[in-house]
């Protein structure tokens, strides 16, 4: 699903360094997000908030209405999930927009940071940030293993380049996001974002990590830690098969995915295989060999 025509690399718009949109999308989980929204609006340089709710049934989105009045709330009869992004894009109207989740808000000056380095360099499509998980503050594992990406950082740009994103701790390139299609329909949120940005490094845009975007991440009580995990690594079962080698698809189904403890339940999951083999679109050589660069890394080869 392409929400717009296609934009090219170092063509948009800059837009305006100090502001940003931010788009969240929430589901059943009121008292975060007031929490969420009560720190982001006291941040400086937000041009408009909007949330997207995904069916909740807790009140989510008149408590928005009545808590929040400048937010624009868009409530949605059913969970969509990492699709309700999409309409948020859609209902925004900066170049830039921030992809926070109801239990993540950044630190001051680190959305203007990341719109600074969108608006100077127009080839780079995200800026993601880093995470610090609850209140002790501890460095989040994939924000660390994203500081030392093993990818070469083109000079002027800053922080590293990388070949994935956090969607709760991201700024995005309007244009450069609509253009590959957003996340689709059907995307569950836990693993979404892997899918996006191999179709953001196959048109030529980059991703940054910024340590100077920092977020905060509250992981809310209500989270199925188990579900979350089985979506996510069922995404990620999809993505190999859609866009990877065959035989790095089969290596990492039997490495990986194959030992998971839930066996009882493997044969649905495969059945995503399905649909994955009959999209199947192999990424091009060069962005393969970036993600080979870091697996081997991962490995410690």
């Amino acid at each position: 699903m392409r929400l717009t025509p296609a934009a090219t690399p170092g063509t948009t718009p800059a837009g305006t360094p100090g502001g940003v949109g931010v788009v969240i999308a929430t589901m059943n989980r009121r008292s975060e997000l007031d929490r969420t929204l009560t720190k982001i609006e006291q941040l400086p340089a937000i041009d408009e908030i909007v949330v997207v709710d995904n069916g909740s049934h807790d009140g989510t989105s008149a408590m928005v209405r009545d808590r929040h009045p400048g937010v624009h709330v868009v409530s949605l009869t059913r969970n969509i999930g990492a699709a309700a992004r999409d309409i948020g894009i859609r209902e925004s109207s900066t170049a830039f927009v921030a992809f926070l989740d109801d239990d993540t808000w950044p630190e001051p000056g680190g959305l203007r940071a990341a719109a600074r380095v969108l608006a100077t360099h127009r080839e780079v499509a995200i800026v993601t940030g880093h995470v610090l998980v609850g209140p002790e503050a501890a460095d989040d594992p994939t924000s660390v293993v994203m500081a030392k990406s093993p990818i070469p950082t083109p000079a002027p740009l800053p922080g590293r380049a990388v070949i994935g994103f956090l969607a709760g701790a991201s700024v995005v390139r309007r244009d450069a996001f609509v253009s590959v299609g957003g996340f689709g329909r059907n995307t569950r949120i836990g693993g979404e974002e892997e899918l996006i940005a191999y179709s953001l490094l196959e048109a030529g845009w980059k991703i940054l990590y910024l340590p100077e975007l920092v977020v905060h991440h509250y992981p809310s009580p209500n989270r199925d830690r188990a579900a979350r995990a089985r979506v996510e690594a069922r995404s990620r079962l999809r993505v190999v098969w859609m866009r990877r080698p065959l035989t790095t698809a089969v290596s990492i189904t039997l490495s990986g995915y194959m030992r998971s403890a839930e066996r009882r339940l493997m044969l649905r999951d495969l059945a995503v295989l399905i649909p994955a083999i009959i999209q199947r679109d192999r990424l091009s050589e060069a962005t393969e060999q970036l993600l080979r660069l870091v697996e081997s890394n991962a490995r410690g080869e």
